[in-house]
C-alpha cells in the first residue's frame, strides 16, 4: 500500500471517526444498513445532511442541510427504496445509501462531507463555512493531515482547487453516463477551471472499432459559459468507464478545451445517451482558501498559496507512516464579493511514496 493522506479533524485525528471525506451516522433508530459507498464522483457538496423518515404507502426522506441553505441538494419527499439491499443515489448525491427493510417513520441519519462529526451526530463546520461576509474570514479550522498508508509520503503538499457538482436534473442523476468528473490531472492545469454552467450532451452513438472495440463510443458536446449552443469537445468517446477524456487525451479537441481544468470519465454502458444533459455548475472562490502552518496548536501566516505539508520533527514535506502534519485553513472572500449561489472548498493533497 502507497502513502496515503487523509484529513481528519485535529481533535479526533486518531482514528477514522476525525474523517472530514465522509462520515454517517444513524442517530435516531438504525435506518441505514452498513457502510454507504463514498463514489468520489464529483456529485458531492460538502455539508451536513439531517436526513428523516416517513413511511406512509412508501418510504420518502426529509433533507436539512446544515451551513447552505442555497444546497441545492436540500429537500422534502424524496422516494427512496428501502428494503435493505439496494443502494439510493439520490438521497446525498455522491454517495450510495441502503436503507433497512425495517425503516420506520421519525428514523434519522446524519451526512457529514467535509465537515467533523462525533458519534453522537455533533456537527463541526470545517470545509463548508456557510455564509461569510465579503471583507472577513471564516473561523480557522485545525486540520490533520494524516499518512494512513503503509509508506512515507514526500513532497506533500495540500491546494485549493475549483469545485463543482453535477447531475442531469434530478437528485444523483447521470450516473448512467458518468463515473466522473474530476479537476485536470495536470499541476499545471488543475486550477485553470473556469466558472459557470456547463451542459453536456452526446451524438453519433455507435460501436467502437479498433482499440475501442467492444465498446459504445460517441462524440462529446458542450455548452459552456458563453456558449450560445453545445459545440463538439471530444470524438468517438468509449464508454468504458476507465478513460479520462480531459486536454491531453486523444479523443479531446485540446484548442477548444470546453471543459478546460477538468476532466471526465464516461460510464460503462451499452445504454444510449443521446437523449440526455447532464448539468455541470462549476464554482468560483477556490483562490480565496487560505492555508497556514501550524505552530504550537495555533496558525502561522495564512496565504492562498499552496503549502508544504511536515511532520514534525521530519524533513519538509515528509509525512511518516501513522503520523501527520498539523495546519490551518479558513476562507477570505475579498471586500467587493458578490454573493453568489454557492461555493465550496475542494482539497488536493499530493505527495509521492518513498
Amino acid at each position: 500500500m502507497p502513502s496515503t493522506i487523509r484529513l481528519r479533524h485535529t481533535p479526533v485525528d486518531g482514528d477514522s471517526d476525525g474523517d472530514l471525506l465522509f462520515r454517517f451516522e444513524n442517530t435516531l433508530g438504525s435506518p441505514i444498513v452498513g457502510t454507504p459507498t463514498w463514489l468520489d464522483n464529483g456529485q458531492a457538496v460538502a455539508d451536513s445532511y439531517v436526513v428523516t423518515a416517513t413511511v406512509s404507502g412508501g418510504v420518502t426522506l426529509a433533507i436539512v442541510c446544515g451551513s447552505d441553505s442555497k444546497n441545492p441538494y436540500q429537500g422534502t419527499g424524496i422516494a427512496v427504496v428501502a428494503d435493505g439491499v439496494t443502494p439510493n443515489y439520490n438521497i446525498v448525491p455522491g454517495v450510495g445509501i441502503v436503507l433497512s427493510a425495517s425503516i420506520a417513520t421519525g428514523n434519522e441519519f446524519k451526512v457529514a462531507i467535509g465537515c467533523a462529526m462525533t458519534s453522537a451526530g455533533a456537527i463541526t463546520d470545517v470545509m463548508n463555512v456557510g455564509v461569510v461576509q465579503a471583507g472577513n474570514s471564516s473561523t480557522a479550522q485545525a486540520i490533520s493531515a494524516v499518512n494512513v498508508g503503509s509508506a512515507t509520503s514526500v513532497q506533500t503538499s495540500i491546494a485549493s482547487l475549483p469545485s463543482f457538482y453535477w447531475n442531469n436534473g434530478s437528485r444523483g442523476g447521470g450516473r448512467t453516463f458518468i463515473d466522473e468528473i474530476d479537476n485536470h490531472t495536470a499541476e499545471n492545469r488543475e486550477k485553470t477551471a473556469v466558472a459557470g454552467s456547463y451542459e453536456l450532451t452526446w451524438q453519433n452513438w455507435a460501436d467502437g472499432t479498433g482499440g475501442k472495440a467492444g465498446y459504445k463510443v460517441a462524440d462529446l458536446y458542450v455548452k459552456a459559459p458563453g456558449d450560445s449552443v453545445p459545440e463538439l469537445a471530444a470524438v468517438a468517446v468509449p464508454f468504458d468507464g476507465e478513460s479520462r477524456i480531459q486536454h491531453g487525451h486523444a479523443d479531446y479537441d485540446d484548442t477548444e478545451d470546453k471543459l478546460q481544468g477538468l476532466g471526465y470519465i464516461p460510464a460503462l454502458t451499452t445504454s444510449d445517451p443521446t437523449s440526455e444533459t447532464v448539468y455541470l455548475e462549476v464554482l468560483d472562490g477556490h483562490d480565496w482558501w487560505e492555508f497556514a502552518e501550524d505552530s504550537t496548536g495555533s496558525p502561522g501566516t495564512f496565504s492562498t498559496d499552496d503549502l508544504e505539508l511536515t511532520q514534525s520533527g521530519q524533513a519538509a514535506g515528509t509525512i511518516l507512516t501513522s503520523q501527520k502534519a498539523l495546519f490551518h485553513q479558513q476562507w477570505s472572500p475579498p471586500e467587493g464579493t458578490e454573493p453568489s449561489a454557492m461555493r465550496l472548498m475542494r482539497p488536493s493533497v499530493r505527495g509521492l511514496t518513498v
